[in-house]
């Protein structure tokens, strides 16, 4: 997804050489993952995930094992420690879907940058799941 390498960049660790892995279609089309790898390690991944009505980012947060995530932006974005997530509308009958989730994994950060490392991935999150759900096939757009 095309997003700025600034946005990246906080979650991935010094290394020589940067792979993307992509697992489009799995569970009969229903999810979306992404893992960028530095030297073979996963630092980030990314799962996004059609989903019917009524679904909520807290609901997302809960799939990730997070009972407590601090809400942001309005409610936009469920953020922790290692993940963020968020879930857009994007109705699709084929799919039997109206929304859309996209879940960010990290590594997690260092003691005392953790609000910092929270702002960054609510960033990340925000360019990429725009940019993600363009691509989408949502119906009425």
């Amino acid at each position: 997804m095309p997003v700025k390498g600034a946005l990246i960049d906080p979650f991935l660790p010094p290394g020589e050489t940067l792979r993307q892995v992509e697992s489009d279609g799995y569970g009969d089309g229903l999810h979306y993952g992404c893992t960028l790898f530095v030297d073979d390690v996963g630092p980030l991944l990314v799962r996004g995930q059609w989903r019917e009505e009524g679904f909520t980012v807290e609901d997302a947060a809960e799939e990730r094992l997070v009972h407590s995530p601090d809400m942001v932006a309005d409610g936009r974005y469920a953020v922790w420690r290692s993940g963020a997530a968020v879930v857009v509308p994007c109705r699709n009958e084929q799919r039997g879907a109206a929304l859309y989730s996209i879940a960010l994994r990290t590594s997690g950060p260092e003691e005392g940058e953790v609000e910092e490392y929270k702002g960054a991935m609510v960033e990340l999150l925000g360019a990429y799941s725009e940019a993600f759900v363009a691509t989408l096939p949502c119906e009425g757009k």
